[in-house]
């Protein structure tokens, strides 16, 4: 039975990925919103890659690329981890610390590709941010970044309370 649900949803979601897109004549919304989705499409490091295992279109990549993103994932990162820290649910080990651990995507896949082209396919323009974001304006950003997550008490206590539910389960046993 799970084998046929199965073979339904992925015939489902390959017709739908193999149909033409369908377009529209209407006017956007707004203009204003226009020249930030096309900033976003501009940037390849802001979406996942569709490549087989994700691997980046490096083609697409250009070096003025990496400050957005790098900035874009800090506070992606940062509002991710108060949604853990506010989340209603009684704290467990799947809403927070895996949360904690999947938080930060972007930043992760930024850092992931920009070091890894820094390293084995380097430039001048790289070797400038790479002096950039080890010395100058980011150095603030980031060690606010890293300040506020790992000085985040109620993240802190969240996660105390869990190791405490671990342990107490552990005597049980």
């Amino acid at each position: 039975m799970k084998h046929l649900i199965a073979t339904a949803i992925s015939s489902a979601l390959l017709l739908t990925a193999c149909s033409e897109p369908q377009t529209t004549t209407s006017t956007p919304k707004s203009e204003q919103s226009a020249p930030v989705a096309a900033n976003e499409q501009a940037n390849p490091l802001f979406v996942k890659s569709v490549l087989q295992y994700e691997t980046p279109d490096f083609s697409a990549i250009k070096d003025e690329h990496f400050m957005p993103a790098f900035n874009k994932g800090m506070s992606e990162q940062m509002a991710e981890v108060q949604a853990i820290i506010n989340n209603p649910a009684k704290p467990d080990f799947a809403n927070t610390i895996v949360a904690l651990e999947k938080s930060g995507e972007l930043l992760t896949r930024t850092r992931s590709i920009f070091y890894n082209l820094a390293g084995t396919d380097s430039n001048p323009a790289r070797r400038e941010l790479q002096k950039e974001l080890a010395t100058d304006f980011p150095q603030q950003q980031i060690r606010a970044y890293v300040s506020d997550i790992s000085s985040e008490t109620s993240v802190v206590e969240v996660i105390k309370g869990i190791v405490s539910d671990f342990k107490r389960i552990d005597v049980l046993i």
